[in-house]
């Protein structure tokens, strides 16, 4: 490394070609980021899906506040409606005495696990509330999956 005076700094230009390709790379960089994070396609809710034992057992679906459960578990499942706010109750089997709680704010597309007899730590019941369309809760003890159903703008769905 070579020791500069005072005179040959300030002789030296402000940029070294170095400096500026340097430069040039960050500034690349941070252009693609921004560019990703703008204009990518934006996730949005349709609802949420239930699965016990990797199987749909319940949708809901915003739009038109349709709820489908699947045939097998019609007898397991309690879905009650408010205005802005949906509650349904997962029986474990038909003795319907192990059971999770999910409640579904209407209003801002979310839902939360409030209430379940799953075990001591209650580690879904202790989970945040799911929102924006990102978040899944899953109660282990049970098999129990919630997520969103969501679409991207471009209309694929997935979930």
């Amino acid at each position: 490394m070579k020791n500069f005076s005072f005179d040959e700094i300030k002789k030296l230009k402000p940029f070294m070609v170095k400096d500026v390709f340097l430069y040039l790379i960050l500034v690349i960089i941070v252009l693609t980021l921004f560019v990703f994070i703008v204009f990518l396609p934006k996730t949005t809710s349709n609802g949420i899906k239930i699965e016990k034992n990797n199987n749909v057992v319940l949708t809901y679906y915003f739009k038109n506040s349709n709820c489908i459960i699947n045939k097998d578990h019609q007898n397991l499942i309690l879905v009650e409606n408010t205005e802005d706010l949906v509650k349904i109750t997962i029986y474990e089997d038909k003795t319907l005495t192990g059971f999770n709680v999910v409640e579904i704010n209407l209003a801002n597309k979310s839902f939360k696990v409030t209430e379940s007899n799953c075990s001591l730590s209650k580690e879904c019941v202790h989970t945040p509330t799911a929102t924006n369309g990102n978040g899944v809760i899953i109660c282990a003890p049970r098999n129990l999956k919630i997520s969103f159903i969501t679409s991207t703008n471009n209309g694929i769905v997935t979930g």
